[in-house]
């Protein structure tokens, strides 16, 4: 069984903007995003979303961009998750 760490589960902070709902009858892709790069590459546990979402924030955007996040342990952590739009959705 496949457990995802929900956005509370890892400490998310919230939007600075508000986010597009998308109905999940009505998406048909969804994206995971492996993050292997520095800084975060060798950041696992929670910590790799908040540093996800830490950057992005910083960037001047609403929060963390992707549906989903994997560590370099496998763990999976809701970012947008199934009701939100990604930022890399046009």
């Amino acid at each position: 069984m496949v457990q995802i760490i929900d956005r509370a589960g890892w400490g998310f902070t919230g939007w600075t903007s508000p986010r597009t709902v998308v109905p999940v009858g009505e998406r048909t892709v969804f994206e995971v995003h492996y993050d292997g790069g520095a800084p975060v590459g060798h950041i696992v546990g929670t910590a790799a979303p908040q540093a996800i979402d830490a950057e992005h924030k910083g960037n001047g955007w609403a929060g963390i961009g992707y549906s989903f996040i994997v560590d370099q342990l496998g763990n999976i952590f809701e970012g947008r998750g199934w009701d939100f739009q990604g930022s890399f959705c046009p």
